[in-house]
């Protein structure tokens, strides 16, 4: 589920343009993924970062794990980091397990990944994926694919800018078709449909499309299908981590005006 109601808006992930309040970036994080959610990482603490799942539950499990000094992991580098929870109360003195203020203390020293991180209270499985572009059998493949499911028309430039994604010695591949763009690229919006097929033992699947281009791959499911990250161009955040089996699915959305 897409938290489109937050206006959640994005650029490249590799270069965000924060959204700020009185010089303080501000962010949402919600998640549906367990105990996987989005955060920036920074020395100091905010009251405008906020973190949330599906279930009240999830928020209280990872209230007691920060609370007992654990660490959490970041999914995309396997750092580790401290992480606090503030709860809030309701306007009758409750405890509110909606959501909670996040901190995660550190400093990113990494020119390859934003500041902010995808995280989990287990320490990730590492995979170095193999990217590379279709083979002329994997064109065809997808295009007969494509043509009797009544799919996607798919041209031979989109099939020659897509490319394959799959674990070292995995039988799994995953391929990604660039499609439609939607917006301008110096408007509010803009971003790249892209197509998702996933081959399993030869057999050829198209399960949807995404929003737009992946920017980093994830094993948090340790099956040789990637969950992939998208960051629409937007003016803000925008950023979402999805699930492609059996057809994409949004598991944490992450963003801030």
């Amino acid at each position: 589920m897409r938290l489109c109601a937050f206006l959640l808006v994005a650029t490249s992930l590799a270069t965000p343009q924060h959204a700020e309040a009185n010089g303080e970036r501000i962010s949402w994080s919600h998640s549906n993924a367990g105990m996987m959610f989005m955060a920036f990482i920074s020395a100091d603490e905010s009251s405008d970062r906020h973190v949330g799942f599906e279930s009240d539950g999830r928020l209280r499990a990872l209230y007691e794990h920060c609370d007992s000094s654990l660490p959490v992991f970041d999914l995309l580098t396997g750092e580790s980091y401290k992480c606090k929870l503030t709860i809030r109360r309701t306007h009758k003195g409750e405890e509110n397990w909606s959501s909670a203020g996040i901190s995660i203390h550190g400093s990113n020293n990494s020119a390859e990944y934003p500041d902010f991180g995808v995280f989990d209270t287990s320490p990730p499985s590492k995979i170095d994926w193999q990217v590379a572009p279709l083979t002329a059998k994997e064109r065809a493949d997808i295009q007969a694919t494509s043509e009797d499911l009544a799919g996607p028309k798919l041209n031979f430039h989109m099939l020659e800018s897509a490319w394959t994604v799959r674990a070292p010695g995995g039988s799994v591949a995953t391929f990604f078709v660039p499609g439609e763009r939607v917006g301008e690229p110096d408007s509010d919006y803009y971003a790249q449909r892209h197509h998702v097929f996933i081959s399993v033992k030869g057999a050829v699947l198209y399960e949807g499309r995404i929003p737009d281009k992946p920017t980093d791959y994830i094993d948090s499911n340790r099956d040789g299908i990637p969950e992939v990250i998208t960051a629409e161009q937007c003016d803000g955040l925008c950023v979402t981590l999805w699930r492609l089996d059996s057809g994409p699915k949004g598991l944490i959305t992450f963003g801030g005006h």
